[in-house]
């Protein structure tokens, strides 16, 4: 029994077990099922019982819902319209078995197409035909030709009544040609006509909401557009009747459906409102008495010119009877005179005359127009031809207005920095100049036809620079060694006040200096009113005058000295100061030597503009760290003066003053020792040039009559390595030292700086300790004797006893 029970065991688990299939393959949709779904496939898959297949609806399809999963045995799936709807569609299919489910795959998205619109039925039969148009033929889409300024709000003042006028109409003819039912009668069959923009997918009804129109005993009806009716237009005419202009250009539908049965309409047959603007065409043609023309400029070099205005008119011919009226201006003397030259015509006309004008300033000649037009309405079903007059606000049909020029701009420059004298250097880091130029009618402040020149004169290297009106900043000197490059930055205007005045430009020119030591500063404003494009300050007129003596070009200039900085002050120490005689290590406060020794000072002082005889030119001054002043020391001084050329931070020619001094650490007389002292020095050297630009400079140096003395004496002796040693210390680091050590018992022992060592004691500065190589007895008294000096030069005598300690090494 048992063997047969492991044997079904065995066997039961050695059979095959299922496992989970592969992800499906090749997904595809196939093609339209009919017109109402789509095939979807995939390669089998090995193993899987059958397939799940899920359906998602796009979002832009209008949803994300969802459809599935729908389980099938086959290796395809057939998605149908009357299932999911119309729209597009994303799938994922994933295969399964017993085992389980394959991860879901997507295949390509799918579209479902909705299902199409029925044909509509035209019942009703629409013709429109264009009439009374004088206007070349468009082709097959009808118009109404309406005449109008579509830019001008207030057209009215050219017409009687609407913004624009038709000057033709359309004739519409509807016709229904279905059989009637039995007993109904054609001519109470009512239709309504509608009126579409084109584009827009809106409709409204024509002439207004609440007209119907009745076909006749034909099944026919004959009416005329010359409007859009009471739904379309956006401006309102005038009068107790006023509505809105139903004459707004553009592309339309009009269509007609039957009142009875929404189903029955026409076809929408399209029409145009087009907008014949501005129709006449004027022009006005200025010329010189040569024949050479002019446009918008005329710059003569003389005080008088004639010139000739050549004119015509055409397009007429769509009006009844015109006439022109020819207005010039600004003539005579003093410009005030005015005439006009009128006339009739029909179709077209031209003319000439000539004029002198003998001021300058801008000259106006326009071209107006009055008389009658015909335009054509349909009403009451008939067409009638109207008359409409132009109202007496003349038409303007061309104007034409052009610069006479003959004379020069004026200008004028001044200094707004107050205060500011120019006949001496000013100390500012600050200019500010103002230009101004006026002329009649023909200042240019655009196209380099006013510009500025800024010349920096310091003797060599000196600067310059040219900007353009409306240029807002300029930089002379840009990389300048000494960092003092000059900004100037601009505020201009330029305006016509009014078409009868002058015009002007007004410029202020901020210069900001930082530092210069003495140079003169020129500006210089250039002023064109030329009235050609390509002129020049050297020919302003070529080819645009008839000779002469106006330049059409002045030049207005500004000069001022400047001096605000002493040019030492932008030296560094180095090339200001130099000593011999000081003593110390570099980077250390220096130090004066002693009596009789001395430090020489040489002081190197530079600038442009002082008078370097003046013997209170430089002053000193000599203070301690906490700024008191320190009269009791010597300082001898002598002068020398030179020139130094090239040197670019203002006039390359300096004057240069070369001071030499003497200074020692002489103790003061008939003072004890005790009054001596170490102390730090602040020498300060003041001086200013003609500009009152003042510079000081300090340099610093010990001042030190404190000679190093002995300020601690101790001896020691170690008796287990019979091994004797002193230390002691300085009231001053010594430079040098001559110490004599004392023994009663054994005598005098010299030694010198270079025997001892430094040591460390607590609250004890220049500590030495030294081997003395002689046994000092336990107890005894001993004398030390020092001869020491320090960095200074200051000796100093001391003496000190002590008694020899027993001690162990330190």
């Amino acid at each position: 029994y048992l063997l047969v029970m492991l044997l079904i065991v065995f066997f039961a688990n050695c059979a095959k077990q299922p496992v989970i299939p592969g992800v499906p393959i090749n997904l595809r949709a196939t093609g339209l099922v009919g017109v109402a779904g789509v095939e979807l496939r995939w390669d089998a898959v090995a193993g899987a019982a059958s397939y799940d297949v899920t359906i998602t609806k796009r979002a832009a399809s209008g949803s994300r819902e969802t459809f599935g999963p729908y389980n099938t045995a086959h290796a395809y799936y057939l998605a149908m319209r009357e299932t999911l709807g119309a729209g597009e569609f994303d799938w994922t299919v994933s295969a399964k078995n017993l085992a389980g489910s394959s991860a879901a795959v997507g295949g390509t998205a799918f579209t479902l197409a909705g299902e199409p619109e029925p044909e509509p039925e035209y019942g009703l039969v629409l013709t429109l035909e264009e009439k009374q148009t004088p206007f070349s033929d468009r082709g097959s889409i009808p118009a109404i030709y309406v005449y109008g300024d579509s830019e001008n709000d207030d057209s009215s003042q050219r017409f009687p009544s609407s913004d624009f006028l038709p000057f033709n109409y359309i004739l519409g003819t509807l016709e229904y040609r279905e059989d009637l039912p039995e007993g109904e009668a054609r001519q109470n069959m009512s239709v309504q006509l509608m009126v579409e923009p084109f584009g827009s997918g809106e409709a409204k009804r024509w002439p207004d909401s609440d007209t119907e129109f009745l076909l006749d005993e034909e099944g026919q009806l004959v009416f005329g557009i010359n409007d859009l009716g009471e739904n379309f237009g956006g401006k309102k005419s005038s009068g107790r009747d006023a509505v809105e202009d139903p004459l707004e250009p553009g592309e339309y539908y009009f269509w007609a459906r039957a009142s009875w049965n929404d189903e029955i309409e026409s076809t929408k047959e399209r029409f145009d409102i087009v907008l014949l603007e501005n129709p006449l065409i004027g022009s006005i043609t200025l010329k010189d008495e040569e024949g050479k023309g002019y446009t918008t400029k005329v710059c003569p070099t003389s005080t008088e010119v004639t010139l000739v205005y050549e004119v015509s008119v055409e397009g007429g011919e769509w009006f009844s009877e015109l006439c022109y009226h020819f207005t010039i201006a600004q003539q005579g003397e003093d410009g005030t005179i005015e005439t006009t030259e009128s006339g009739t015509f029909t179709g077209a006309t031209a003319f000439s005359t000539t004029v002198t004008y003998a001021t300058e300033c801008t000259k106006y000649a326009t071209l107006t127009l009055d008389g009658t037009v015909v335009i054509h309405l349909y009403d009451n079903e008939e067409a009638t031809e109207v008359t409409v007059t132009l109202n007496t606000e003349d038409y303007d049909v061309a104007s034409h207005s052009f610069v006479l020029d003959m004379a020069d701009p004026t200008a004028s420059a001044t200094i707004l920095t107050v205060p500011f004298s120019l006949s001496e250097p000013a100390s500012s880091t600050e200019v500010s100049l103002a230009f101004y130029a006026i002329d009649t009618k023909c200042l240019q402040p655009y196209d380099e036809k006013i510009n500025f020149e800024v010349y920096v004169d310091k003797g060599i290297g000196s600067w310059e620079g040219s900007f353009d009106f409306f240029d807002e900043k300029v930089i002379l000197g840009e990389g300048s060694l000494w960092g003092n490059e000059i900004t100037i930055e601009g505020t201009y205007a330029a305006t016509k006040v009014s078409e009868f005045a002058h015009d002007y430009a007004y410029a202020v020119l901020d210069l900001e200096i930082p530092a210069l030591d003495l140079a003169t500063v020129t500006a210089t404003m250039s002023v064109h009113d030329c009235c050609c494009e390509g002129c020049t300050l050297e020919a302003p007129c070529a080819g645009c005058g008839v000779g002469g003596n106006i330049t059409h070009a002045t030049e207005v200039s500004m000069q001022f000295a400047v001096d605000n900085v002493f040019f030492s002050s932008m030296l560094d120490i180095e090339e200001i100061l130099e000593t011999e005689g000081l003593r110390g290590e570099e980077g250390e406060i220096p130090v004066l030597p002693a009596s009789p020794a001395y430090a020489t000072f040489t002081i190197r002082l530079a600038d442009a503009n002082w008078d370097v005889n003046n013997p209170f030119l430089v002053s000193w001054s000599v203070s301690t760290e906490d700024g008191s002043p320190f009269p009791d020391i010597s300082f001898n001084k002598s002068f020398a003066t030179g020139t130094v050329l090239g040197e670019c931070s203002g006039y390359a020619t300096k004057t240069t003053l070369t001071l030499l001094g003497n200074v020692n650490a002489e103790p003061i007389p008939n003072l004890p020792d005790t009054e001596a002292t170490e102390i730090v020095l602040t020498f300060t050297a003041t001086t200013s040039d003609n500009a009152n630009n003042v510079f000081s400079f300090t340099f610093e140096a010990l001042f030190d009559t404190l000679p190093p003395t002995l300020t601690h004496f101790a001896a020691f002796r170690n008796q287990h390595i019979n091994e004797s040693w002193i230390e002691f210390g300085f009231s001053q680091k010594p430079e040098s030292a001559a110490l004599a050590l004392t023994v009663t018992a054994s005598g005098t022992f010299l030694y010198d700086l270079e025997d001892l060592d430094e040591i460390e004691i607590e609250g004890q500065e220049n500590a030495y300790k030294l081997l003395t190589g002689i046994t000092l007895p336990f107890g005894e008294t001993i004398t030390l004797e020092a001869t020491a000096t320090d960095l200074a030069g200051n000796i100093g005598f001391s003496t000190k006893t002590a008694e020899v300690s027993i001690s162990s090494p330190r």
